[in-house]
């Protein structure tokens, strides 16, 4: 029947901006990531829910945002390395 592989999606550009804004202006959660074993740096590039249409629209590519130039970029390949953050709201 195949294979179904399930996990939280990619956050949007505007939720990854709301993140990396809180995160870099509170050094006690820095702080709190570390002490955890979860190196976060927020000025890596990260997948995001954005994709870009391709061919007619018949091929959808992934894209990235880039924090260091306020960008969204295609990605070349599925093997490219980006940060994945997950959002979960409660």
């Amino acid at each position: 029947m195949g294979k179904h592989y399930y996990s939280y999606p990619f956050p949007t550009v505007n939720e990854l901006k709301e993140v990396l804004d809180i995160v870099r202006s509170d050094m006690d959660i820095q702080q709190q990531l570390i002490d955890n074993g979860m190196f976060f740096y927020p000025e890596s590039t990260f997948w995001v829910s954005n994709t870009k249409s391709l061919i007619l629209g018949l091929k959808r590519m992934l894209q990235y945002y880039d924090p260091s130039t306020d960008r969204l970029a295609t990605a070349k390949s599925r093997d490219e390395r980006h940060q994945r953050l997950t959002i979960a709201y409660f």
